[in-house]
């Protein structure tokens, strides 16, 4: 099989010891190749970044939906403490305050319903979201501007289970397992890039 760029641009970035984000927009069924000038790990997935506002920004039943290939899950946050909607999750931040404490309960509950799904809180307001080598869309329906889900770079490690990809070798990717390679220099500084390709 014969690997063919479909164009001369590509998607590229400086390899660095923190993940860096490239591809953010591979499509489902197109093929794409990935080529380092420098050792590296790489990951594929989905990353997200959920903003939360303080309790005083957020109305009773305001809820967030993350929706996983094996389980979806509707996160109500609960305001008064008295309960949420049948078949919903509870995030009870009936006695918290800030966004970092909104932000912490959401994390606790997403980790208790949904395991598989990686929860980071950036102890600012924020947690980042990462479902490993699956597509996980998240919705929000909160009534404050405030609270945002966007995307996120998805983060690698040399041990959570990425590709290591050896200097100058191509590795083929598909946009089936999430849009987004997060890219660890493993040796030296370097260039990443994506480019997509058709098979001949």
């Amino acid at each position: 099989m014969l690997l063919v760029p479909l164009s001369t641009t590509s998607d590229s970035s400086t390899v660095t010891a923190t993940a860096a984000g490239l591809g953010g927009a591979l499509v489902r069924g197109l093929l794409y190749l990935f080529t380092s000038s420098t050792n590296c790990w790489i990951r594929q997935g989905t990353g997200k970044l959920i903003t939360c506002v303080t309790k005083a920004n957020l109305v009773d039943t305001d809820f967030i939906t993350i929706v996983h290939p094996s389980v979806t899950k509707i996160y109500e946050f609960d305001t008064a403490g008295n309960g949420v909607t049948a078949g919903r999750v509870q995030v009870n931040v009936s006695a918290d305050t800030t966004a970092a404490n909104v932000a912490a309960r959401l994390r606790t509950a997403i980790l208790a319903n949904q395991a598989t799904l990686e929860v980071t809180d950036n102890t600012d307001g924020t947690l980042t979201v990462v479902g490993p080598d699956v597509v996980v869309t998240i919705t929000e329906n909160v009534a404050n501007a405030g609270f945002l889900v966007a995307a996120a770079v998805v983060t690698t490690t040399a041990a959570d289970g990425s590709m290591y990809v050896p200097a100058g070798t191509s590795v083929a990717l598909t946009g089936d397992r999430g849009p987004q390679v997060g890219v660890l220099r493993d040796t030296a500084d370097g260039k990443a890039s994506l480019t997509q390709v058709s098979r001949l």
